[in-house]
Order: structure tokens, then C-alpha cells, then sequence
């Protein structure tokens, strides 16, 4: 008996979960709560729309989607994903017409860092901590962007592909090291 409640307790520290699709029409939704979790969504769609959402809570937990739509069509993919707690991590990578994201972290040594090629790109990004940081990489058209670092040592770094881009751009951050850089061109990394 006491085997079994370790391997209880082992199985939900230590959960992972993977989510692939790919169809016409792809919703993934994911919750996930306690220490150690890890999250990843994967989604191919042929014509409609990728809709992924990711709730976490807990340290250590990581979070990796990525959304590839290869039809037409402007609301393609959807990101929303929340996460609670010390040391969350996302990466995120979004392809086609139609990217939306909404990202909200809570901690202290959070980060961002995703990849959006496409048109009609819109990222909304809520940090809240000591050493976050939001690292992204832009190809495409009409890009908006809101983003809101409250802590001390956050960072901001955006690298744009397209000179020829409409964009607005809007970063409100608080703390003693907040930074902003902006690049235009490709770095590879």
C-alpha cells in the first residue's frame, strides 16, 4: 500500500501532458496543477482555425506551442495561456494569416520567447515578477502589440524581419532594469 501512494504523489509532481492535432478545426484546452508540470500543443490546421489554451499553476512548470495554419482566413491561430508560480517558461510559435495572443505570468523568473510569421498579428503579454523577460521574433503585417512588465529586472527584446510592416507597439513597464530593445533584421539563434 505504501508503494502505491508514492507512485501517486511521483505521477503528480512529475505530470506531463502533450496534446497533437491536426484537422480542419483543432481546440485544445489544458489545465494542469501542482509542481514539476509540462505542457505542449500542437496543432496543424488545413482551412479553419488553432485554438490552444493552457492554464498552469505550480513551480517549474514549461509550456511549448506551436500552430502552423496552412489554409486562408484571418483568425487562424489562438493562443491564451496563463501560468502561475517560480520559473514558468513559454515558448511559442505561431505560422499563418490571423495570429492572437493573449499570455499572463505570475512569479518571479518568468519568461516568453516565440516565433509569429504571418499577417494580421495581435500579442497581448502581462508579466508580473522580479526577472521576467519577453523575447520575440516578427515576420508579417499589421502587427499590434501590447505589453505590461510590473518587477525589477524585465526585459523587453523584439526582432522584426519586415521593415515594411504596420505596426503599433506599446510597452508599459515598472522596475529599477526594465529595458526595451528593438531590431529590425533577422539574427539567427
Amino acid at each position: 500500500m505504501n508503494i502505491l501512494l508514492r507512485l501517486i504523489v511521483f505521477v503528480l509532481l512529475f505530470t506531463a501532458a502533450t496534446v497533437a492535432q491536426s484537422s480542419f478545426h483543432n481546440e485544445a484546452y489544458l489545465e494542469q496543477l501542482g509542481d514539476f508540470n509540462f505542457g505542449q500543443i500542437e496543432q496543424v490546421s488545413f482551412d479553419r482555425t488553432n485554438q490552444a489554451i493552457l492554464l498552469q499553476e505550480g513551480t517549474n512548470n514549461s509550456t511549448i506551442i506551436n500552430q502552423y495554419h496552412a489554409g486562408f482566413g484571418w483568425n487562424a491561430n489562438y493562443a491564451a495561456i496563463i501560468q502561475s508560480g517560480n520559473y514558468n517558461s513559454i515558448l511559442l510559435e505561431q505560422l499563418g494569416a490571423g495570429n492572437f495572443n493573449n499570455i499572463n505570468q505570475l512569479g518571479d523568473h518568468n519568461s516568453v520567447d516565440f516565433k509569429i510569421r504571418g499577417f494580421n498579428n495581435y500579442i497581448a503579454i502581462s508579466q508580473t515578477g522580479n526577472h521576467n523577460s519577453v523575447l520575440q521574433e516578427l515576420t508579417g503585417f499589421n502587427m499590434n502589440l501590447i505589453i505590461n512588465q510590473i518587477g525589477n529586472g524585465n526585459s523587453f527584446t523584439q526582432i522584426e524581419n519586415n521593415s515594411l510592416s504596420s505596426r503599433q507597439i506599446q510597452v508599459t513597464q515598472q522596475g529599477e532594469g526594465a529595458r526595451v530593445i528593438l531590431v529590425n533584421g533577422s539574427l539567427y539563434r
